[in-house]
């Protein structure tokens, strides 16, 4: 006669049984909009507001909640070479913020370089007085204080995508979580001849 599993017993082989059936299980690490571009795949965190962008220069743009603020995040995108150069570009946002103390913006910036998902990523971090012209060309600059600028440079198969946030140093600590999960959602995408834009972020 064959003896009944114990309740315990039965529970346990119910459990294995499931999971042998189902296989495991992952929660995604975004939940946003997937956004698809020439050479280039990233999902938005849902709590961001996605723009139309401004210009013909920028692929995507956001407003990204910040504590009680919101600060614009770009995605920009000139063709496979129409920026610069990798150096020249990093230069150009270096340039862009003077730090106290009359330091180098490179002095005391975070530079790295990270490849993941067939990518490879160039950080750029650097806080201080944000003096970029007010557009492109002017000969206008700004002189705003207590600014932290976050950018990053994609290489992808379709040519270098440019990130970039720019927001007073609280606001900008408070949305560096989203903003590392945004460019860690990033892959390599199919590519697309007619996507290119202009101009330097």
């Amino acid at each position: 006669m064959q003896t009944p599993l114990r309740p315990l017993a039965a529970v346990a082989v119910l459990l294995l049984t499931t999971a042998c059936a189902t296989g495991p299980r992952t929660e995604p690490a975004h939940t946003g909009t997937l956004t698809t571009l020439s050479g280039l795949e990233f999902q938005t965190p849902v709590a961001w507001t996605t723009r139309t962008p401004s210009s013909s220069m920028r692929v995507a743009e956001f407003l990204v909640p910040a504590g009680a603020a919101e600060v614009p995040l770009v995605v920009y995108y000139f063709g496979p070479d129409s920026a610069g150069s990798l150096e020249a570009n990093i230069e150009r946002w270096l340039g862009q913020i003077e730090p106290e103390g009359g330091q180098s913006a490179r002095a005391v910036a975070s530079l790295d370089r990270v490849e993941r998902n067939g990518l490879v990523v160039h950080h750029v971090d650097v806080a201080g007085t944000y003096v970029a012209e007010t557009r492109p060309g002017s000969g206008e600059f700004l002189n705003q204080p207590n600014q932290r600028l976050l950018a990053a440079i994609v290489e992808t198969d379709a040519g270098p995508y440019y990130v970039k946030v720019v927001g007073a140093q609280e606001a900008v600590a408070r949305l560096e979580p989203s903003y590392r999960a945004f460019l860690g959602s990033m892959r390599a995408g199919a590519l697309d001849a007619t996507q290119a834009g202009e101009l330097h972020p």
